[in-house]
């Protein structure tokens, strides 16, 4: 019982960031906000970061410096929005650490051999939760992907 449960939080671990795709479709830079912190990669892997300040079907415009600098659209790799701090991951990561490990020291103490010590079995898995949620929220990357250029036919490495 205790592998299986372990197998499948490490699988959820694995799957979530796989599940939360990057769009290839132009159109959603729309979701950018004008003066959101932004980083666009281009394909010979040059990052610019600045302020977003809109897009065409032609490229995006960023303030960078105290000067405005357009990338053409056919140059783009990757834009994602540069999110404000660590701590907010952190704290995200640490609450939801304390929520899922609670749950897995409650189905725990679900079965009889546990009669004595059901609540240090709850409070471990919270504390163990706690842990692992922080330490993923301190290493989740501090950039939400907005657009990557859709992959071209032939040799390329990305």
């Amino acid at each position: 019982m205790k592998s299986r449960l372990l197998t499948a939080v490490l699988l959820m671990t694995v799957m979530a960031p796989l599940l939360h795709g990057v769009a290839s479709d132009w159109q959603s830079l729309s979701r950018i906000q004008p003066g959101d912190r932004v980083q666009v990669v281009d394909q010979k892997l040059r990052e610019y970061t600045g302020k977003y300040v809109n897009f065409s079907e032609t490229g995006i415009t960023l303030q960078v410096a105290d000067k405005e600098v357009t990338i053409p659209k056919d140059d783009v790799y990757r834009v994602t929005v540069v999110s404000r701090g660590r701590g907010r991951h952190v704290i995200r990561g640490l609450l939801i650490g304390v929520g899922i490990g609670t749950g897995i020291g409650g189905a725990v103490c679900a079965s009889d051999s546990t009669k004595g010590s059901r609540g240090a079995i709850v409070a471990g898995g919270a504390a163990w939760g706690a842990g692992i949620g922080a330490l993923v929220g301190a290493v989740k990357a501090p950039h939400i992907p907005i657009y990557r250029a859709p992959r071209t036919g032939g040799n390329t490495t990305r």
